[in-house]
């Protein structure tokens, strides 16, 4: 009897049981494929290099040589390295002091700077983690080229064998706080799920043939796009100071900032919510279908894995969500206090909206046409 039942259970919820299979297999190979490389590599790098020395080269050949450094420029002084740091167009930066050949044949240990974005948690693991051994190479290998040359005795030579000493600044994250990394993150995709349950259905009580396009457009932007829209950029702002009151998260940023990018957000995930209202045939599947959309939205945000080190699909993907173009630069605001991307980001996603909307519009009359055929004939 119980087979029976189960046999039973599997025939009328087929297409249930395919979805439930389905859909962690479908993720679990799509982040798989974004994180396949497993570390983080090619972290862009500028080099200043004061020394211009054949030992200043051999240094930067080594860090060259790793896979996980990829140098994007060559500053010529201390300003436009910050600058490009502050671009973020590298977000790591190596300083060789000026002497810094003289003092390694004189034994002098001289000292590298390692200038770090922490803003990025994995950045800076990753930089810690490799940076150590290719100074420690390097000594060995410098080390020994002196001791040849000078013929010395190894206890006269520890410091000749071992030359280096790292230092390191981190930058808009010093506190290496996880905080400063996520916290913001995990508010904004709570922010997203949230418009986007209580919008999904935005047109469901007006979808039949009495009602015009233009009567449903008109109540719908007058009763749930614009009140629902200004709630929540209010929303978008109070996030970063509540973070800084409750969880001393670092905060600098504009508050107009935050309020441009905030709008761009808000008006991007109710575009998005109602493209979703107007492909669905009732209001269960209006709440269900979007979860599918927005659920990988954290992960392929750029807020822990870096969007350069994404694959070409996994980068598509990202590009189609609103947080990728909100998440990192609203951390990048907050500890930084300014972005370089900022209008840009803004116009996509306003683009994004656009888009949205337009795509909803053109279905919505498609769909009223229909209902009224449909009535028309029966």
């Amino acid at each position: 009897m119980r087979i029976i039942n189960i046999l039973a259970f599997y025939e009328n919820n087929k297409k249930s049981l395919l979805f439930l299979w389905l859909v962690p297999i479908v993720y679990l190979l799509l982040f798989g494929s974004t994180y396949k490389s497993e570390v983080v590599e090619h972290i862009p790098t500028v080099i200043y290099d004061q020394d211009q020395s054949s030992n200043s080269r051999v240094l930067i050949n080594c860090i060259n040589d790793v896979e996980k450094y990829k140098i994007v420029a060559y500053a010529q002084n201390e300003a436009t390295m910050n600058e490009i740091l502050a671009s973020g167009d590298a977000l790591l930066a190596v300083e060789i002091p000026t002497g810094f050949s003289q003092d390694l044949k004189n034994g002098k240990s001289p000292s590298v700077m390692v200038i770090t974005d922490a803003s990025n948690l994995m950045f800076h693991n990753a930089v810690m983690s490799s940076m150590g051994q290719i100074m420690q190479t390097f000594s060995a290998a410098a080390g020994q080229k002196l001791l040849e040359a000078g013929n010395q005795l190894p206890t006269q030579s520890l410091h000749t064998v071992a030359p280096l000493t790292l230092s390191v600044r981190i930058i808009n994250n010093p506190e290496i706080s996880y905080n400063n990394f996520m916290l913001l993150g995990l508010g904004l995709n709570g922010l997203q799920i949230a418009l986007i349950i209580l919008l999904t259905p935005i047109f469901m009580p007006y979808l039949h043939n009495k009602n015009k396009i233009s009567f449903i457009l008109k109540n719908s932007f007058r009763k749930m796009i614009l009140p629902y829209w200004l709630c929540s950029i209010l929303i978008f702002l109070s996030l970063p100071y509540l973070a800084h009151i409750f969880y001393n998260v670092h905060c600098i940023a504009n508050p107009f900032d935050i309020i441009l990018l905030g709008s761009a957000f808000c008006l991007a995930l109710i575009a998005i919510s109602s493209f979703f209202s107007a492909i669905s045939p009732n209001a269960v599947n209006a709440l269900q279908t979007p979860l599918l959309y927005i659920m990988p939205g954290l992960l392929f945000s750029g807020l822990s894995w870096p969007s350069y080190a994404m694959n070409d699909t996994s980068l598509l993907l990202a590009k189609a969500m609103p947080l990728y173009y909100t998440g990192d630069e609203l951390r990048k605001l907050i500890l930084a206090g300014s972005s370089s991307n900022l209008l840009y980001n803004v116009i996509a996603l306003y683009i994004m909206a656009a888009i949205f909307f337009i795509l909803a519009f053109i279905i919505l009359k498609i769909r009223l046409t229909m209902i009224k055929r449909k009535e028309v004939t029966s």
